[in-house]
């Protein structure tokens, strides 16, 4: 059992794509600022609701943050194509990109699923 959230692989896997994101950020100058930020609050986005859940109460409370993580996620899926039209991306960043999504979508939905299954203990 985690006593941190960043022990948690679903917080791991979310700091991978968040730090995915500014890699690519930092290498292209000349990004749209307000895309830019878009961008890096969703990222930033999947990790805090990720720690912050982990600190609250309940096992419910905890899956509400996740479904706000699980929802930025699916918001940098549509960032990642977008910065692909935008010419921001090359192919092999967009696969890059999309694997690193799977990689932080499986853990979080397994541990969203555990926690709305598993009723909290008393």
């Amino acid at each position: 059992m985690a006593r941190h959230f960043k022990e948690l692989v679903a917080w791991q896997q979310a700091d991978a794509l968040r730090q995915a994101i500014w890699a690519v950020v930092r290498r292209t100058p000349g990004m749209d600022l307000k895309f830019r930020t878009q961008w890096t609050d969703a990222a930033r986005s999947v990790c805090s609701n990720t720690a912050e859940g982990f600190g609250r109460r309940s096992h419910r409370e905890f899956a509400r943050f996740l479904e706000l993580a699980s929802s930025s996620l699916r918001e940098i899926e549509d960032l990642v194509h977008e910065a692909r039209m935008r010419g921001y991306l090359t192919d092999d960043n967009v696969t890059d990109l999309q694997r690193q999504v799977r990689r932080t979508s499986a853990p979080l939905a397994r541990l969203l699923r555990y926690l709305r299954h598993n009723p909290d203990r008393r």
